[in-house]
C-alpha cells in the first residue's frame, strides 16, 4: 500500500507500453538486400574453375553493375586446406 491508500495493483497500468517492431528493411520485394547474396547477385555464366573453386559472371542488383563472384570450395578441414583458403580470401579482399 502506498502512502494515499493505493494499491500496488493500479501501478501495472502507468507502466509504458511495448515497444513496437523494427521497421523493415528500406527495400521492396524485387530488389536485392546487401545481406543475402542469392538475392543481390543474379550468375550469368561461369567464367572459370579451380582448385579453389568457381568463379561466375553475375550482375550485382544492388550497385547495377556485372561482378566476379567467387563460390569458394572447401574440400577438407585439414589445416593446410584452410590455410589455403584463408590466403585466398586475403588476396582477394587486396583485389578491390
Amino acid at each position: 500500500m502506498y502512502a494515499s491508500g493505493e494499491t500496488t495493483e493500479g501501478a501495472s497500468s502507468l507502466a509504458p507500453p511495448p515497444l513496437p517492431p523494427p521497421p523493415s528493411p528500406p527495400h521492396d520485394e524485387g530488389e536485392a538486400a546487401p545481406a543475402r547474396p542469392r538475392r543481390r547477385f543474379k550468375i550469368k555464366e561461369i567464367v572459370g574453375s579451380g582448385s579453389f573453386g568457381t568463379v561466375f559472371k553475375a550482375a550485382d542488383r544492388l550497385l547495377d553493375r556485372m561482378v566476379a563472384v567467387k563460390k569458394i570450395t572447401v574440400h577438407t578441414g585439414s589445416a593446410v586446406s584452410i590455410k589455403r583458403c584463408l590466403r585466398e580470401l586475403t588476396i582477394l579482399r587486396l583485389c578491390r
